[in-house]
């Protein structure tokens, strides 16, 4: 089962997390009289990261509170995070900062009386 700062906030549905490659800063300098040019490493920037999910309910104001407790996440980052997520096969990722989300559906209502939508979220690996 998956969770974000020990919280089962996407627990309802499954969830995929596709791992982008590292960004890593670089600084080019040419100097004039010199040939060629200097390249400085400034380090990692970390890796960008999406968070694909189903979303589950008994009502619509039930996935309300579910999509308002992941966006507390992305308001209140600066306080508390970076935090651990962990994925459906329990691969962890450290330092994950979520950025925006998505609704990629409207609210759906299947056969069983409940409620659902398909979300994106962008994320962001940090390297401390």
């Amino acid at each position: 089962m998956s969770s974000f700062d020990g919280q089962d906030l996407f627990g309802s549905g499954s969830v995929q997390i596709l791992v982008q490659p590292m960004d890593v800063a670089t600084k080019l300098s040419g100097f004039v009289g010199a040939d060629g040019v200097l390249h400085s490493g400034l380090g990692s920037r970390g890796r960008g990261l999406t968070i694909t999910g189903v979303l589950k309910g008994a009502s619509a104001a039930a996935l309300r509170i579910l999509i308002e407790a992941i966006e507390d996440y992305m308001v209140d980052a600066d306080d508390d995070g970076p935090f651990d997520l962990i994925d459906d096969f329990a691969v962890t990722y450290e330092n994950v900062m979520l950025l925006a989300m998505r609704i990629n559906t409207p609210i759906m209502r299947t056969g069983d009386s409940e409620y659902r939508i398909e979300y994106s979220i962008t994320g962001r690996q940090l390297y401390t």
